[in-house]
């Protein structure tokens, strides 16, 4: 026999787990030429007559190219290494919160002839390329305190700060080499959460509720002794 509570239960847990849904917000950062420095970044937060909120995915996404130069100003041909680097810094807006850390790192090697009579980063001597800057990485937030920050009629705040370097290394002193960046960033924040049951889901629960007791009711009376 299938009790009340089990069919109850039962029209709940397939409810619930029908719900299951997401919705996402995305701040997109325009590529510049200097380093973000706890750049602001907010979202929308989480609506909390959708559901409830499971877990916060945050996928950072970085965007913008890379550019190296190298000239050789000898006689002879020459070479170089160039070894450029830039980390994202996504932090929330507490002391020592952290969330993503992502880097990339190109390293390329530059080979010149004997000098061509123009620093132009171009021709025989010289060489100019450029890389797509393209580092992701995503986390998933799920401690009450992070969710909570998160949730919301207004807005969650991120903070974004990258860092970038090069060095450049080679077989001749007497060159030159350079190196910039154009970086921007993708920053997506993706709510998952079981939503808040129709209502519909409350009527068959209530129903299956009173089916079950009727039933139960029905099954504990006794006939009283000498009566028909």
């Amino acid at each position: 026999m299938v009790t009340a509570t089990t069919v109850a239960l039962g029209l709940w847990g397939n409810q619930a787990h029908a719900a299951i849904s997401t919705v996402s917000y995305t701040t997109s950062l325009a590529p510049q030429s200097v380093d973000f420095s706890s750049q602001l970044i907010s979202v929308q937060q989480f609506d909390p007559s959708l559901g409830s909120l499971a877990s916060v995915e945050i996928i950072l996404q970085g965007t913008g190219t890379f550019t190296q130069q190298y000239e050789n100003l000898t006689r002879h041909s020459a070479s170089a290494n160039i070894v450029q680097t830039l980390d994202f810094l996504l932090a929330l807006p507490t002391p020592n919160a952290n969330v993503l850390k992502v880097r990339q790192k190109e390293t390329h090697n530059y080979q010149g002839a004997a000098f061509d009579g123009s620093v132009d980063f171009a021709g025989n001597s010289g060489d100019t390329a450029t890389y797509d800057i393209d580092a992701s990485k995503g986390k998933t937030l799920r401690s009450v305190n992070q969710l909570a920050a998160f949730t919301g009629s207004g807005l969650a705040d991120l903070f974004l700060t990258t860092q970038s370097a090069f060095r450049a290394s080679g077989n001749s002193k007497n060159s030159m080499t350079a190196a910039s960046e154009l970086v921007g960033a993708d920053i997506t924040v993706v709510y998952n959460f079981i939503s808040a049951p129709e209502p519909v889901a409350y009527g068959l629960f209530a129903g299956a509720m009173v089916l079950g007791t009727a039933l139960v009711r029905s099954r504990t009376r006794r006939p009283v002794a000498g009566k028909k």
